[in-house]
């Protein structure tokens, strides 16, 4: 019998026995799979070392996180702060406080000002406080300024104190109800402390605040030098306009000197160029203008400015017809026109940069507007008009407002009726490489032309055009005809700007540089004259009586004994208060002191105001009062009393925050946690012996391993495993270049200087060098001893066969954290400090994440004159500040980008040094693990353009190199997953002809069966018909 194919493909009686097609078959597969089973062993391997590569990268993210939190001072050392007297003050320091002592002497706490009514005594909290019968104003006075509220009729006193607590004009006081014995009462209180935030109740027809019968006195904040002479000079803001456009401005109050001036601008600016010449005029070199404003009235100085806005889509719309434009320049040293014609078809964007560029201006910005349209801000331009080919269509295209005028830079300094005049003249200096090229380029277009502008001293203008196609030689040729030519320099006398006034963005001006000499003369100008006459004093006052001011004028200059004179024939009463109280002179029938010092009480004032005299009203028949108050103090017994408008004060000592509490004296002492660095050592070596400890048990040769393996004949073994790795003794990771490479880099880096950091070449040559430069001179180093479970890990005074050797060690970590644990904190978590190795030059500043750090030589030249000729850092040519004080220098590109510095020595001959931006460990290995975190997956393709293709490069070239390894066995993994789907689908195929193969074969022996069958039968048959 013979069984179907869709059940078991089993024939009975073939051969003699029964054939299993199902198991013949499954061992024929077995056979088949081999390709198959191989493939998924491969990938098994490489996903073991995919994962491996997994834990690695996890420690070094780990690791990155544990020390970017690490990397802050104040996360690293911990300061301890003790009072002597923590009653009187309390205090808390950051890392950048001294472990230094300081004594601090409290005479004055700072306080609020709390007005307590007691005028009326209220029987509960919803009695009237306003029973006019109509609506009364509640006023007051808070921080100088004034301020009220309506009260209506029949209003209760907590519906009163809930309408002036919750007004959207409360600056910041509040009304609180108090229940007395008698009653309830109220008070009111500001809520910041400070003499500048004094306030005054003013008399109001309200239960407990009129005026009637009410009396009080007003008393200065502090005593009044009678012997003074008072004068209240305007604070003026002198704002010069350099020769490069870049402006500087020096504030001087207006009782100060011609002389004090000069002295101030050359401070301010940092170098000398302003001088007083023997005929009393002032000498502005590297100048082009000077103007004057009051400083308290015009806080910022500009010159005029005009918005341009655009119709929106500027990049689509384009002109119907021809535009004229007219510029009214006014740099603050010329004024003039400029006028340019953009042709028809010009799209408003390129229409904005053709106005841009006619102006003079280096960039043309636009910015969108609430309104879709886009504005361009011009400086320098006072107003443009248009002349339009096509009004009706264009004129709706463009449009200029003048947003700053020339009121906006105060007014030109003339002296005492003198004049302000200036010369200059413009160097152009052209690139001998760049002469032969042309002016447009390698795309230049012969048929377009640049145009270039020459401003003079006195405004006027000349302007030339040159079409693309010439070169910038034809250009310096062209130049010469203005001025007097000197190998690449043309040097155009009374000159005061040269530009490329039209001709598009992209070329015209390469390798030209044009610098401008100028000098500003200001006649009438005597070194010994102030730089106005004293203003009046003018003093402001109201009485309880009234609010309408009151005004007492005087002469400036005026004695404060004749201020206290003029008050007393006002009528005011009162009278003058010694500091202790023991003398008091009656302001009516006293005689007036000459000198002394003494507190002014005025009688019934409600406010006072005037130059030298502040208080605020103290005493009050309707009130109690508590005056607001500075805190004043002295510190270390410095000699001149502190103030402080709050009672935490953070300005005074550098890293402290110290809370006044109470009067008296307190020394607080500052000191080092040493236990919180150390921790934060140990944090940080565990930190990175984390990631090492991965990568070492991960690459380790382990004799005593257990392994598996894959020799096929022992295939039924326990321990059987198809995988080459687990069969081996090394770890998963064993050889592996990219850890090798990762592991090298970084262990460079923890046995190297931090960037910035170099040893010093001697113990006392400060400037040379750091006391500690790297982990080895603090006596860490990494455990070389094989049999010790830290092998190969950083440690602090590592095991050594030499016992000396290690006791060395050991003393070098204790010898840094007792007596340099500055320098310690400065080697683990310095962040961007700067400093120079010579004294001719300072550091001044860079920018964070822009400046690499690093160490950079700097050199300079400074020729015979004392002028500085050339500024390299790093190789790289700087360029000269003038908006910062000095000779200031900045460099534009490389990796000290932003760096600048500052030249002190003009001492000729040639100068040189280095500038340290001195980055910490910590922060170097978290970087450097953090990077290594970093990838991009971009592709360089064939279809990409140039430029994506550079950008994709860049890229992959920031990817750190175990995260490029993990992608790569990420794309083995699914390389090898495809030949295991083509392998499967071959085996499915494979298996599937087989079937039909065995089914064939079934069907075949079933036929013959049924044949042998039926011969069996006719055999039968014919042998019973013989024998019959």
């Amino acid at each position: 019998m013979s069984s179907t194919i869709s059940g078991s493909n089993a024939i009975s009686n073939l051969s003699g026995s029964d054939t299993n097609f199902d198991t013949v078959l499954a061992n024929l597969k077995k056979v088949e799979s081999t390709q198959l089973n191989r493939l998924e062993a491969w990938k098994s391997d490489w996903k073991l070392r995919y994962d491996a590569f997994d834990k690695v990268i996890t420690q070094v993210s780990t690791a990155s996180s544990v020390l970017a939190n690490l990397a802050s001072k104040n996360s690293f050392v911990t300061k301890n702060v003790t009072s002597s007297d923590s009653n009187i003050i309390s205090a808390v320091a950051n890392a950048s406080a001294d472990d230094v002592q300081h004594t601090i002497n409290v005479t004055q706490v700072a306080s609020n000002a709390i007005w307590a009514n007691t005028g009326h005594v209220f029987s509960s909290k919803t009695d009237i406080i306003n029973t006019s019968g109509s609506a009364q104003t509640f006023s007051y006075s808070y921080a100088g300024k004034e301020y009220s509220i309506a009260v209506p009729a029949n209003t209760t006193l907590d519906s009163f104190a809930s309408m002036v607590n919750n007004s959207v004009d409360n600056p910041g006081i509040k009304i609180s109800i108090v229940q007395a014995s008698s009653g309830y009462v109220f008070q009111v209180a500001g809520k910041s402390t400070g003499a500048s935030n004094g306030l005054v109740i003013h008399s109001a027809n309200l239960e407990g605040m009129n005026s009637t019968g009410a009396t009080s006195t007003w008393k200065t904040n502090n005593l009044l030098d009678m012997s003074s002479t008072v004068t209240d000079p305007t604070n003026f803001a002198y704002d010069l306009i350099m020769e490069d456009g870049n402006k500087f401005s020096v504030k001087i109050a207006g009782n100060k000197t011609n002389s004090d001036l000069a002295t101030a601008i050359n401070s301010q600016v940092g170098r000398s160029i302003a001088s007083i010449d023997g005929s009393g005029n002032l000498q502005l070199t590297d100048v082009k203008a000077m103007y004057r404003r009051d400083a308290d009235t015009q806080t910022t100085f500009s010159t005029p400015t005009t918005k341009f806005t655009i119709s929106p889509s500027p990049t689509t719309t384009t002109l119907s017809g021809d535009l004229t434009v007219t510029l009214n320049m006014n740099d603050g040293a010329t004024t003039g026109t400029r006028t340019l014609t953009i042709k028809a078809g010009t799209t408003m964007q390129n229409a904005a940069i053709q106005i841009a560029q006619a102006s003079g201006a280096s960039s043309a910005d636009m910015t969108l507007n609430s309104s879709g349209s886009w504005d361009l801000s011009l400086a320098n331009v006072n107003g443009a008009t248009f002349s339009f080919a096509n009004s009706g269509s264009d004129s709706s295209k463009i449009a200029a407002t003048v947003t700053a005028d020339a009121t906006a830079m105060g007014t030109k300094v003339v002296g005492s009726s003198g004049a302000q005049s200036f010369t200059a003249s413009t160097a152009v200096t052209f690139d001998s490489a760049k002469l032969s090229e042309k002016l447009g380029g390698t795309s230049a277009d012969a048929s377009k032309s640049f145009t270039y502008t020459i401003v003079g001293h006195d405004g006027t203008t000349q302007s030339f055009s040159l079409t693309q196609d010439k070169t910038y030689q034809d250009l310096l040729t062209q130049l010469s005809s203005y001025g007097a030519a000197s190998g690449n320099t043309v040097t155009l006398a009374n000159t005061e700007s040269f530009y490329l006034s039209g001709g598009g963005t992209g070329g015209g001006m390469d390798g030209v540089t044009a610098k401008t000499d100028a000098t500003t003369t200001v006649t009438n100008m005597t070194a010994a004259s102030t730089l106005e006459s004293p203003p009046d004093l003018v003093y402001t006052y109201t009485t309880n009586a009234s609010t309408t001011p009151q005004t007492v004028t005087l002469s400036g200059g005026s004695s404060m004994t004749s201020i206290i004179a003029a008050l007393k024939a006002k009528g005011l009463t009162g009278s003058l208060v010694s500091s202790d109280g023991a003398t008091t002179i009656d302001l009516q029938t006293g005689t007036l002191p000459t000198t002394g010092n003494y507190y002014l009480k005025l009688n019934n004032i409600d406010t006072f105001s005037g130059p030298s005299i502040a208080g605020q009203v103290t005493t009050s028949s309707n009130w109690n009062i508590r005056a607001a108050a500075n805190a004043k103090y002295t510190v270390d017994n410095w000699p001149v009393e502190m103030e402080s408008d709050t009672n935490s004060v953070s300005n005074v000592i550098e890293g402290v925050v110290f809370t006044i509490k109470d009067k008296g004296s307190s020394t607080l002492s500052v000191n080092t946690d040493i236990t919180s660095v150390e921790k934060s050592i140990q944090n940080f070596l565990d930190s990175v012996n984390s990631v090492l400890l991965t990568i070492n048990e991960l690459s380790k040769f382990d004799k005593d391993k257990e392994v598996t393996t894959n020799d096929p004949n022992k295939s039924t073994s326990k321990n059987y495993s198809t995988s080459q790795l687990t069969a081996e003794k090394g770890g998963l990771l064993q050889g592996n270049y990219g850890v090798q490479l990762f592991k090298s880099r970084f262990m460079s880096m923890l046995n190297s200087a931090p960037p910035g950091f170099t040893s010093r070449t001697t113990a006392s040559d400060v400037l040379s060098g750091d006391v500690l430069a790297n982990l080895a001179n603090m006596g860490i180093k990494v455990e070389t001893d094989q049999s010790s479970s830290n092998y190969g890990l950083l440690q602090i005074a590592p095991s050594s066969g030499i016992a000396e050797l290690k006791q060395m060690d050991q003393s070098n970590y204790e010898n840094m954290i007792n007596s340099h644990l500055s320098d310690v904190v400065d080697f683990f978590c310095s962040t961007g400090t700067g400093v120079s190795t010579s004294p001719d030059f300072r550091y001044g500043s860079h920018i964070s994440g822009i400046t690499k750090g690093g160490t950079y030589d700097v050199n300079y030249n400074v020729d015979a004159s004392g002028n500085i000729t050339k500024v390299t850092v790093g190789g790289v040519e700087a360029t000269r500040d003038t908006s910062q004080p000095g000779y200031y220098y900045s460099v534009s590109s490389g990796d000290a980008r932003g760096l600048s510095l500052q030249v002190d020595n003009l001492t000729p001959g040639a100068h040189s040094g280095q500038i340290r931006i001195k980055e910490g460990l910590v922060q170097t290995v978290s970087t450097f693990l953090k990077s290594e975190m970093t990838f991009t997956d971009v592709n360089v393709t064939t279809t990409g353009t140039a430029q994506q293709n550079a950008d994709a490069i860049a890229l992959k070239s920031q990817n750190g190199a175990l995260m490029v390894l993990k992608n790569n066995y990420q794309s083995i993994m699914e390389n090898i997953d495809k030949k295991i789907t083509q392998e499967q689908t071959r085996l499915d195929q494979w298996e599937a002809r087989q079937k039909t193969y065995f089914a064939n074969l079934e069907t075949l022996l079933k036929k013959y069966n049924t044949q042998q069958t039926q011969l069996e039968s006719q055999i039968k048959s014919l042998t019973s018909s013989s024998s019959s």
